[in-house]
């Protein structure tokens, strides 16, 4: 008896063993492929997952270490820490607000398949944003919520149809348009706000999403239009929405590194966006980008209100 629990027992520990080695070569895998994104849609697509390697390493190593291998256990501690190391930002002390003026604004992708929308009038209600911006609403429906979000008496509704985006605003609105992105690109909103006596810029979108060689090219057309509108700087920047993208993409660290945008969640924690419905296995791909006139003083993800995705938020104050 002893024997044979001994050799079942020696049989689990292969089985382990060559299970989460396995494992460990399949996120190295996927981080190598990731970081080739540039060069094409599918290699992007692993780019995304970078956390999900790191917790796939980091279990591996444990289990490793468990059964003393050593070799493959230091593997996988050692690709995990190269691996998160982009996500050190996210974790890294965020700067204290100080006495100036909060600019708090939201953007949440509603879904079109969301027909029960009290939960998100309540939120919003609630909120204490100053603008808000929604996706994957049409111009009938975001017409039939404007009157129950009276703390937004300032809209922008217009361009619902050809820019899946609409703004509401406690501010007054000085300006607004509807700006095509890119060729084949989807329009995005912008808008300049009188926040308080002084204008910002307020964008928002909703980019492709990049499945296929074609609609991931557009993506990052658009991301490429989004950046241009946004030049040149004379008021503070800030972009909104859902970009379908991770701050892991090499697509999405070209936007921001070329043209002095930040990421408002630096500093703020790495809560994922969606799917909601399963944000164990969930990716960021809701964003607020800032201009160099800003810093973030908070950032965060909201609950569930029957959408696919969770709202983002942030908190911004002027330098």
């Amino acid at each position: 008896m002893g024997l044979r629990q001994d050799g079942r027992a020696a049989s689990i520990a292969r089985a382990l063993n060559r299970f989460f080695t396995f494992l460990v070569l399949a996120s190295i895998t996927g981080l190598l492929l990731g970081m080739l994104g540039r060069f094409s849609w599918l290699l992007d697509l692993f780019s995304h997952f970078r956390l999900h390697y790191v917790g796939a390493l980091c279990l591996s190593g444990l289990v490793l270490l468990g059964l003393r291998q050593w070799h493959s256990a230091a593997l996988a501690v050692l690709a995990a820490v190269v691996a998160a190391i982009p996500a050190f930002d996210y974790i890294a002390n965020a700067p204290r607000a100080t006495s100036s003026p909060i600019f708090k604004a939201i953007s949440f992708n509603v879904w079109f398949r969301n027909t029960d929308l009290r939960a998100t009038v309540e939120y919003l209600e609630s909120s204490g944003a100053d603008v808000v911006l929604l996706q994957e609403i049409p111009q009938e429906r975001a017409n039939s919520l404007a009157p129950m979000l009276k703390s937004f008496p300032h809209r922008y509704l217009e361009a619902a149809d050809t820019s899946d985006t609409v703004l509401f605003s406690k501010w007054p609105l000085l300006q607004t348009s509807t700006e095509r992105l890119s060729e084949n690109g989807v329009s995005a909103v912008r808008a300049i706000i009188d926040w308080r006596g002084k204008p910002i810029t307020v964008i928002g979108a909703h980019l492709h999403w990049p499945i296929g060689p074609r609609t991931a090219a557009r993506r990052d057309a658009e991301l490429a239009g989004l950046a241009r509108l946004g030049q040149p700087l004379k008021n503070p920047l800030v972009m909104l929405g859902d970009f379908n993208i991770t701050p892991w993409s090499p697509h999405f660290k070209k936007l921001t590194s070329a043209f002095g945008l930040k990421d408002c969640a630096v500093g703020h924690g790495l809560d994922v966006t969606w799917p909601s419905q399963l944000l164990p296995l969930g990716i960021r791909i809701d964003h607020c980008l800032a201009s160099v006139h800003w810093q973030s003083v908070n950032a965060w993800t909201g609950p569930h209100l029957g959408s696919d995705h969770r709202p983002m938020g942030v908190e911004l104050q002027m330098k």
